[in-house]
């Protein structure tokens, strides 16, 4: 009996310890979790905050949504170190066509490559998400491009806080110069149409090409090109 009692005794201390070691590692796991959720808190719920100057992204704010409101002057946000805020998310909003608004990465970081990112127009939204490392993922990029068009018949450079989409061009022997890839947001496009007779070259900036060439030259009127910047990687493409 005395024998079977100790036998009951063990197992009973053998389900102890077994009870034990499983709470343990619950509480192990409410650890592990509660770290996760500690990083993945990053992802709050929309806290919208309005900057009208200069400001830096700080984590600690509990930001995810940051109003660029740049009618009274020009407005930067700039990133805080990637490597200090793994997984932090946050999107830029433009909220004005006045002045300009930028996003700046810190210190050796990118945004996919872009150290600065020009916000050109009303409405345009950017979403970063840190890797934990030197690089701020783009996740989402909302551009929404003005469809405007002017008309030109001298030597021109267009800037990147041009709105003009679609020139219209007249005249003979001169020049109208494109902005620089890496400068403008990826994706845009630019249609120039001439509408005399004459010739008049699109030029490229800088080292850039347009399709391996330094210029396009429209010949005649209703002559025309398309160029397309894909990447901002100093070629113009040509669509048409």
């Amino acid at each position: 009996m005395g024998r079977a009692s100790v036998g009951r005794g063990g197992t009973a201390r053998v389900r102890g310890q077994d009870r034990l070691r499983s709470e343990i590692e619950d509480l192990r796991r409410d650890e592990q979790n509660r770290e996760m959720i500690r990083i993945r808190d990053y992802v709050f719920p929309s806290r919208p905050a309005t900057k009208t100057t200069g400001f830096t992204v700080d984590p600690a704010d509990k930001v995810n949504l940051y109003l660029l409101d740049t009618s009274s002057g020009n407005v930067t946000a700039t990133l805080p170190l990637a490597a200090d805020h793994g997984g932090f998310r946050v999107t830029l909003l433009r909220t004005s066509t006045a002045n300009t608004a930028a996003v700046v990465a810190n210190a050796a970081d990118t945004m996919e490559g872009y150290s600065t990112i020009l916000m050109r127009v009303e409405y345009e939204a950017l979403t970063l998400e840190s890797d934990g490392s030197t690089t701020w993922r783009i996740t989402n990029w909302k551009k929404t491009e003005p469809a405007r068009s002017t008309a030109k018949s001298g030597t021109y450079t267009i800037s990147v806080l041009d709105e003009e989409r679609t020139w219209m061009v007249r005249g003979n022997g001169w020049q109208i110069t494109l902005p620089a890839c890496d400068a403008t947001t990826v994706g845009r496009r630019y249609v120039f149409k001439k509408t005399d007779s004459g010739t008049v070259s699109v030029k490229r900036a800088g080292t850039d090409k347009i399709e391996g060439a330094n210029a396009k030259n429209l010949v005649g009127q209703y002559a025309g090109v398309v160029v397309y910047n894909p990447d901002g990687g100093g070629t113009w493409y040509i669509e048409n």
